[in-house]
């Protein structure tokens, strides 16, 4: 019972995160995203909403090569790697979000 009584204080104490894991497709093949798949799986999880509160709370902007490296891999199609990252940001950001006005380049 202490040893319970020891546990339950201990986690108490603490602040406990929750993770949340994605799957990017359904027969779990490496670099490889289903963007439904994973879609879904962050709608259900309210991260969607989420980012959507907070990007209305806290808008950011990021400079072209961030950008490119963190979301590159959210292209359906091919960038020419010739470009420079201005150009390959907004040609990413074109093909993800399909609406010019959910990003602003600048």
């Amino acid at each position: 019972r202490k040893r319970l009584a020891g546990l339950i204080e201990h986690i108490a104490a603490t602040k406990t995160r929750y993770v949340r894991c994605i799957k990017p497709n359904e027969n779990k093949t490496p670099r490889v995203t289903d963007h439904m798949v994973t879609m879904r799986q962050l709608g259900s999880a309210g991260i969607v909403t989420a980012i959507n509160i907070s990007k209305n709370i806290f808008p950011n902007q990021l400079p072209y090569d961030i950008v490119w490296d963190r979301f590159h891999c959210l292209s359906k199609t091919d960038i020419d790697p010739q470009l420079d990252y201005m150009e390959k940001s907004a040609l990413l950001l074109s093909d993800v979000f399909k609406e010019s006005e959910r990003f602003v380049k600048g």
